[in-house]
């Protein structure tokens, strides 16, 4: 029942963050608690696949939080950006801690029947194209601090426009910033300004 794979989540204490299966139904899913007060959360649709190896995440971006498996969005929803402490003094991997965060909760424990590998928290929220490179890093047997051999870089399209040109990017490749510098050597490179989305 809520089978763990990584929970800030107290066994009286609705916490930071539940990342695993919801109740009984077998789908990943991910709760999150806003400083309101309020819980978003969102599962698969799909049941989890059982005895074979998934990459599974989750991100919460300061508009949505969004649910993968295997380098794909599988499901999402809105938050309103805020994202409490942790509740806990530890996060339980593969089980749900008690509110001191010593030992497995004795009245849920969510434990995860199965192996666990390479679990990683950022400070961030990753884009999709980071999402994929890790999820590709995992197939090729490498860490998740390998993923950036991974990652591919946008083609840019640079289009005339009147008098204006006009530098563009795939909408998929999200957090890049185009930048510019005066000279090549030495340089400093600062954002463009003006420049939304990925024109």
């Amino acid at each position: 029942n809520w089978a763990t794979f990584v929970k800030n989540w107290g066994a009286s204490l609705a916490g930071q963050f539940h990342f695993g299966l919801y109740a009984l139904g077998g789908q990943e899913n991910i709760y999150i608690k806003q400083a309101d007060g309020k819980t978003p959360n969102v599962s698969d649709p799909v049941l989890f696949p059982l005895g074979s190896w998934q990459h599974v995440a989750f991100v919460c971006d300061g508009a949505n939080v969004l649910l993968y498996r295997n380098g794909a969005l599988v499901a999402s929803t809105t938050y309103n950006g805020t994202f409490i402490p942790p509740v806990t003094p530890a996060v339980g991997i593969g089980a749900k801690l008690g509110d001191n965060g010593t030992s497995p909760d004795t009245g849920n424990p969510g434990y995860w029947d199965g192996m666990l590998d390479d679990i990683a928290i950022w400070d961030r929220g990753l884009s999709p194209t980071e999402i994929e490179a890790i999820y590709k890093a995992g197939l090729a047997g490498k860490g998740v601090l390998q993923a950036g051999d991974f990652l591919t870089s946008p083609t840019l399209s640079v289009t005339l426009s009147g008098k204006n040109v006009v530098i563009s990017w795939p909408s998929s490749y999200t957090g890049y910033t185009l930048e510019s510098t005066p000279a090549l050597s030495g340089a400093t490179w600062k954002a463009v300004s003006g420049v939304s989305g990925n024109t």
